[in-house]
């Protein structure tokens, strides 16, 4: 007796897995360290105000913590061409004082971090409940006013240039640069994120300003909450912060032609 032919249901078995792998980043950027990703995943309910800005809430009740994530889905592979850097150069503008970490961090007790990737630029903010009015607050001054001064730009620009240059030797890097290059050549990708202190030098302050017209529009970003608070309450506080935020009249290509 032959065995059974069991390919079609192995072929299933792999387009099933590679569904799930593709899924999987999804909810991980969706969920804070604490909370099970299958809960966000169900829970999540969309909302979207007027300038664009699409909002996915998820209301945990018992918890007393609230955590926000803005994401910008535009990235360092749009950096202009010679200045590479200048993406990561403008999250740093968006908290560029460094009393705003201080008082989140120390005051408030909670977390601010900034990543910058070829894809996006991420702000994540976590704060007590009771503070979740001033972390909205927070988020508009960052978008809405974003710090370009002159002044500003010239010292959040020496202190990349800084970082960068003591750590472009390390091995790691080396090898990532290395790897890029070869596999993506002259493509967006294969640059670095972080750039160099040569392309650094290269970035001005009217860059930056382009770049914040183009790119840090509510309509080409999404917001995540998630915590204690409750639907009626962020949505009220979203409007009367973050809806005063003006939309862009283009929209920002996802991707690049190969």
């Amino acid at each position: 007796m032959k065995p059974r032919n069991n390919a079609p249901s192995k072929g299933r078995a792999k387009v099933l897995t590679r569904l799930l792998l593709a899924l999987l980043p999804l909810v991980i950027w969706a969920a804070p360290r604490g909370v099970d990703a299958q809960l966000v995943a169900v829970e999540a309910r969309r909302e979207q105000l007027l300038n664009g800005l699409k909002v996915l809430l998820v209301h945990h009740p018992d918890d007393s913590q609230i955590t926000l994530k803005l994401r910008v889905h535009s990235g360092s592979a749009f950096d202009l061409a010679g200045k590479e850097g200048m993406t990561a150069l403008l999250g740093d503008a968006l908290f560029a004082d460094p009393v705003t970490r201080d008082y989140v961090t120390q005051e408030l007790g909670g977390r601010l971090a900034v990543e910058t990737g070829f894809d996006s630029i991420e702000v994540t903010l976590s704060a007590p409940v009771k503070d979740f009015e001033r972390l909205v607050e927070l988020l508009r001054n960052a978008f809405v006013n974003t710090p370009l001064s002159t002044e500003t730009v010239g010292r959040l620009r020496a202190t990349r240039i800084k970082t960068v240059s003591e750590t472009s030797l390390a091995p790691a890097t080396v090898a990532d640069r290395a790897i890029a290059a070869r596999l993506f050549g002259d493509y967006p990708y294969g640059r670095t994120v972080t750039g160099t202190t040569e392309s650094l030098a290269k970035v001005e302050r009217a860059d930056l300003m382009q770049a914040r017209e183009r790119f840090l529009n509510p309509n080409n970003a999404t917001l995540v909450a998630i915590g204690g608070v409750a639907r009626a309450r962020a949505m009220r506080t979203f409007r009367q912060f973050l809806g005063v935020w003006r939309r862009s009249d283009r929209d920002v290509p996802a991707t690049f032609r190969q």
